[in-house]
This record gives C-alpha cells, structure tokens and sequence, in this order.
C-alpha cells in the first residue's frame, strides 16, 4: 500500500507544478511506495501492490521491472506528512527519509512499547536485586539469631547449673536443719519416756 495522497505537504493534486495522479499506484490509489513498473503498458504499481498474474490497466500476464529513475527521483522528493500526525506529530519529510523518520518517531507507539519492556526489564533487575539483597540479609539476620540463640542457651545453661548449685546448697541445708530437728525430736521423746 502506498502512502495516502492527503498526507502530501501541498496537497493531493500537484507537485512541483506536474500532475500528481502519474505517481500513484494503480491498485491502491495512493503516492507509490517501493514503485515497480509492468513492462508492457508502463503502469507503475508499489511493490506491495503488484498483482500476482495479470495486470490490471491492461490485462497481461505482469512482468515488472523497478519504475523509471525519473518517477523514483520525483518521489523522494516529495514532501509527506508523518502517519503519527493524528498522535501530535507535525513533521513533514521527504519521502526517502519517511520510513526512518516514523520508526524513529517519538510519537510512535512502538517507543512506548520499547519503553514500557525497558521499565519492566528494570523492574524485574531491581527486584531481583532486592531478593538478593533481601537474602543476604535474611541469612545474616539467621546468623545473627543463631548466634543469640547459642548465648541465650549458654547463658541459660550456666544460669540453671548455678540455681542447681543454690537448690542443691539449700536441699543441703534443709536436710541437715531436718535431721536436727528429727535429732531433737528423738531427744525430747527420749526425755519424756
């Protein structure tokens, strides 16, 4: 498909002073794009449009041949307007320049696209660094705990043996001041008797 003849910076009808209707396609109407020329009755056709068997200006078998350096000269210079106007792009570029200007266009949704995989290809670097990260310091918090786990323990373990000394000393004392006090009690019976 060619490109819409109201694209045109001056207008469908005219380009520098020629009539503009030699340079467009046969098929689709439109500025031809890529033109290729029928070798028979010189009917010019964009690239995208050639018919497959028969030509349809003069209905014989289609043998194309690229279109007269003349026609191709007069169609770079043309002066076409971006197909990303209808999003805010005001540009108007000659036609040899028109391809690369629209893939490069800012306007141009593909960028968006390319943006957008961008943002989440940093997305998904930042948070598998933040896993990393989240990690290191989950096994440096594990460590951490770990280690006061182990001192807690040890503490625990030398608090218990030194309440087990105490109770042990207690028990100690307790049993002697009972066997006292069972001493006395044998003696005050024995007394009594």
């Amino acid at each position: 498909m060619g490109f819409e003849t109201n694209r045109l910076k001056d207008g469908p009808n005219t380009i520098i002073g020629f009539t503009i209707l030699e340079l467009l396609c046969f098929v689709c109407k439109n500025v031809l794009d890529t033109p290729q020329q029928h070798v028979d009755c010189e009917t010019m056709f964009c690239e995208q449009c050639i018919p497959r068997c028969f030509c349809p200006a003069c209905k014989n078998v289609f043998y194309g041949k690229p279109a007269p350096r003349l026609a191709r000269r007069l169609l770079e210079r043309l002066e076409i307007r971006c197909k990303f106007a209808s999003r805010g792009c005001e540009s108007y570029i000659m036609l040899d320049n028109i391809k690369t200007h629209e893939e490069d266009c800012t306007f141009n949704t593909k960028w968006e696209n390319k943006y957008v995989v961008y943002l989440k290809n940093l997305m998904a670097q930042r948070d598998e660094a933040l896993k990393k990260a989240l990690l290191q310091k989950d096994e440096a918090m594990k460590k951490a705990l770990e280690e006061k786990d182990e001192a807690l323990k040890k503490e625990w373990a030398e608090k218990e043996d030194a309440w087990k000394k105490v109770l042990a000393e207690k028990e100690e004392a307790w049993r002697a001041e009972l066997a006292d006090k069972e001493e006395e009690i044998k003696n005050l019976k024995g007394e009594s008797t």
